[in-house]
């Protein structure tokens, strides 16, 4: 609400309340939609009092919830002459959010968007931390990318701003790192780059938007939307935001980790991110994939079961001092869940992973019951969807389960589990196991 056109009957009535040059003349603030919008002076108190009323009208009169403002920054432009010269170009845009904040109420969600960051913490429950996202990974060459990449719409900006900014999220407000696409029409995005994107705005646990036509977009594409609901809550996660473990060392982090509680344990979060536009096999150390802080809990006779999420395989067991070999595609990722091994055998199968969300089993499970020859999971998420459970089993047993499709795959000399399931609203599945089976 910060600029107004000349076809809007505020311009008419006060056009003293137009942001003016050091000549007086009247700033364009943007110019977009095939029109000049000019921006408000808001070191006049009449022009503040004005904003504030479109925030009451907006919460009391129409009775919206949630308000986003975009394109804020149109109140603090650099060739801005002030009215009033005690205020400084922050303390504008702070008294303009306030006076939204202040009509709006402390009841209302508020999201910021197209605002220096600063002056907004404290007065927006939201904000957007990077630029538009684009059904396209780049649209630069990489020579302007640095520069350009704030007024560039494209997925890479979009997700390194998200990924750098993470740190901002439930500090400061929800992160709003922009709309999800998901669609095949319309797009050049890639299958990987579209993994990349949903495994990113999962762990970031921020806010998202869909945008998709959803009658344009196929099953299989819903369902990976699916699992991004619903977001990430603080009561499920050790880290109140994401964090990139190189950032101070990659320009573009390839690291970004999480560290979640679910009904079984601790599982750290790992996505293994290649920018580049060639196939990139990187050897890495567990050690590398889990939160420095994290590391503390363990020694170097600690183990860790490794699950690769989206190519749905069993990597293996791992010591902290051991590596992966991870193979990713260009502008992709490998998503992994890291599990701590018990330190004695308690002979009960180990959870991996979940399919039904991102998050791989911490908003969907409920509620468990372990005994010494059945594991009963309570699952529930909202709507319907399709996924699987995944376990390890040491030692080769007899399995059967309710409520689910039980298949079995070897892995040495133990057996990857794997519970297929249609999850609608709530549901339990129970895997039982009998007498362990000759070699």
């Amino acid at each position: 609400p910060f600029f107004i056109t000349k076809k809007s009957q505020l311009y008419k009535e006060h056009p003293e309340w137009l942001l003016r040059n050091e000549k007086n003349r009247k700033i364009i603030a943007n110019n977009g939609w095939g029109t000049f919008q000019y921006g408000l002076d808001l070191s006049i108190d009449k022009t503040v009092e004005y904003i504030e009323d479109i925030g009451n009208a907006v919460s009391t009169k129409w009775d919206f919830d949630f308000l986003k403002i975009d394109f804020i920054y149109a109140s603090e432009l650099i060739e801005a002459k002030y009215k009033n010269p005690i205020y400084s170009r922050a303390q504008i845009l702070r008294r303009g959010v306030k006076a939204i904040r202040d009509g709006l109420g402390n009841n209302r969600l508020l999201l910021g968007c197209g605002a220096p960051l600063g002056p907004c913490v404290g007065l927006v429950d939201v904000m957007r931390i990077g630029p538009d996202t684009a059904a396209v990974w780049t649209n630069l060459e990489p020579l302007f990318e640095d520069f350009l990449t704030v007024v560039s719409c494209n997925l890479k900006a979009a997700l390194r701003s998200t990924i750098q900014r993470s740190y901002m999220h439930r500090t400061w407000w929800i992160n709003d790192p922009d709309c999800v696409i998901v669609r095949e029409n319309k797009s050049k995005l890639t299958y990987s780059e579209i993994l990349l994107q949903l495994t990113v705005f999962g762990l970031s646990g921020g806010q998202f938007l869909i945008s998709d036509d959803e009658k344009l977009v196929n099953k299989d594409r819903i369902e990976l939307l699916k699992r991004l609901l619903p977001p990430l809550t603080l009561s499920n996660s050790e880290n109140s935001f994401a964090v990139p473990l190189d950032i101070f060392s990659q320009k573009l982090p390839t690291l970004y980790a999480r560290t979640t509680i679910t009904a079984f344990g601790r599982h750290h979060l790992i996505s293994v991110i290649n920018w580049s536009k060639k196939t990139h096999v990187r050897n890495l150390k567990i050690s590398d994939l889990i939160i420095y802080g994290d590391i503390k809990e363990y020694d170097l006779d600690s183990k860790f079961a490794v699950f690769n999420y989206w190519k749905e395989n069993f990597e293996g067991i791992f010591s902290l001092n051991q590596e992966i070999e991870l193979t990713i595609a260009p502008h992709g990722c490998e998503y992994l869940s890291i599990v701590p091994l018990p330190k004695r055998n308690a002979n009960i199968p180990i959870f991996l992973s979940s399919t039904f969300h991102i998050l791989q089993g911490v908003q969907e499970l409920k509620d468990i019951n372990i005994k010494s020859d059945e594991i009963t999971i309570k699952l529930s998420l909202p709507g319907r969807r399709s996924g699987a459970l995944f376990f390890y089993s040491d030692v080769p047993r007899n399995f059967e389960c309710s409520h689910g499709y039980l298949s079995e795959f070897s892995y040495k000399s133990g057996l990857l589990l794997k519970i297929h399931a249609e999850l609608i609203k709530e549901m339990t599945i129970s895997l039982e196991w009998n007498e362990i089976l000759e070699k």
